[in-house]
């Protein structure tokens, strides 16, 4: 019997690493709207994504971003680890989406890499373990010969045999196999989860210094007292947690703990209050209660009940939430952008809340503070493109219904709610609020009229 090994490929030695003049080689710049532009969209056949150059969605298809599938130079979650984590976001490729060459000749797509690997000598929390792009070698406990071997887009540490444990533990849809619909659900948790402008220190869309403080002390106190890592730990013999090893922070040194080596905690699981057995893993913080502990499956955001993605959590007052959740308790999102709002004045339209210049027509941008509209699908629409794009067509004279022009309807037919339009086809007597009879597309007031236009055609 071989135990489980965790395996990557090794480069040959050499008195000079060669990645060493990769270092000057700097990403093109990439606008914010031609992220991932042409990238097949998972849920429809649009031509490709064609993203707005201010909302989070394709004007092609109206599906959001993630919904299409982009390749990054940087795992997503890997950039947000080293935004508030304090590693050096040497990962981060400005956002640039990887064209077909990149993807062909980039180490960070192809090869294991983990989450901080940089030290912060400011930073006293302990580092993520997770690593990204692993392949995990395993035998089959019958035969030493039938080795297998799966990819993983993330795994929560190096460890293979907790690894293993770990995604045995979750729904098959959840686990991060390479190609899997796992690995398209992780992308999709992650991208909704974690905004990416929620924790850019550097966000250069805005530009007045009062909302950058703002934003700079939101993510100072995300950074210091709220965001973590869920530990992946195993329960040993006596029904305890053993954390099997140190933890160690980002500058290396050791928490602190009672023997140093392992923590005792309680067993119940804090979602589902089940038992965790001998031998199951589960999911710590270094947040909230000491003897807090889940179920890998239980590990969920208090607010949209989602498994937090990549483990990372964010804890307040006693719960945790996912990213985008927790930014909501503390500050307005608008429904334009999905930015938040660090103005403190904005505009407040059907429930939402909106930066004033993206309060705007979902169509033609045009701004609507001080115009009528109307909304369809969540979005604001200026009276002219409802009428253009959405607006039924009178089945009586051709003619567009406006919003503000009354509407009968019939099945799948429609007309304005005026004499004009709504009469026998025959005696032209006004149908409103009679009843009539209807022969293609015709209407009738009487058996009558509908034989004698029949018979008259």
């Amino acid at each position: 019997f071989h135990s489980p090994l965790m395996e990557s490929p090794e480069e040959p030695p050499s008195l000079v690493n060669p990645r060493i003049f990769e270092l000057e080689v700097k990403p093109k710049p990439v606008l914010s709207h031609e992220i991932g532009a042409g990238s097949k969209c998972n849920k429809c056949n649009c031509p490709g994504l064609d993203l707005h150059y201010w909302r989070k969605r394709c004007k092609n298809c109206s599906c959001n971003l993630q919904d299409h599938d982009v390749v990054f130079e940087a795992d997503h979650a890997q950039i947000v680890i080293g935004r508030l984590f304090g590693a050096r976001e040497i990962f981060e490729g400005r956002l640039t989406s990887a064209t077909p060459s990149s993807i062909a000749t980039s180490h960070s797509l192809h090869e294991p890499y983990y989450a901080v690997p940089f030290t912060d000598n400011n930073a006293a929390r302990k580092a993520p373990t997770a690593a990204y792009n692993v392949s995990v070698h395993s035998y089959a406990p019958e035969s030493q010969n039938n080795k297998a071997v799966t990819e993983y887009a993330w795994v929560p540490m190096e460890n293979a045999q907790m690894v293993e444990k770990y995604m045995e533990s979750l729904p098959v849809e959840e686990r991060p196999v390479m190609g899997s619909q796992g690995e398209k659900n992780r992308k999709q948790r992650l991208a909704q989860q974690l905004p990416l402008f929620d924790f850019d220190i550097n966000n250069q869309k805005i530009n007045d210094e009062i909302e950058k403080e703002s934003l700079a002390k939101f993510i100072d106190n995300v950074r210091s007292n709220v965001v973590g890592v869920g530990e992946v730990v195993e329960v040993d013999r006596d029904g305890y947690l053993d954390r099997a090893t140190k933890g160690l922070t980002l500058n290396g040194d050791g928490l602190e703990n009672e023997d140093g080596q392992k923590t005792i905690l309680p067993t119940d699981c804090k979602s589902c209050t089940g038992r965790l057995n001998q031998g199951d893993v589960g999911v710590t913080t270094t947040h909230g209660h000491k003897d807090d502990a889940w179920h890998p499956s239980c590990f969920r955001c208090c607010v949209c009940n989602e498994l937090l993605a990549d483990l990372i959590y964010f804890y307040h007052k006693g719960d945790y939430y996912c990213g985008r959740h927790f930014a909501e308790k503390q500050y307005p999102r608008c429904n334009g952008c999905d930015e938040l709002i660090f103005a403190k004045e904005y505009t407040l339209a059907e429930g939402k809340s909106w930066h004033f210049d993206h309060f705007a027509c979902d169509k033609c941008d045009l701004r609507l503070g001080g115009h009528r509209y109307i909304t369809k699908d969540d979005q604001p629409h200026c009276l002219q493109c409802y009428l253009k794009h959405y607006a039924k067509t009178c089945t009586s004279c051709h003619s567009k219904i406006s919003a503000d022009e009354k509407r009968l309807n019939y099945g799948e037919m429609h007309w304005h709610a005026e004499e004009r339009c709504f009469k026998c086809e025959k005696c032209e007597k006004n149908l409103i609020g009679e009843k009539f009879l209807l022969k293609e597309k015709s209407l009738f007031c009487s058996a009558k009229c509908k034989n004698e236009h029949a018979q008259k055609n």
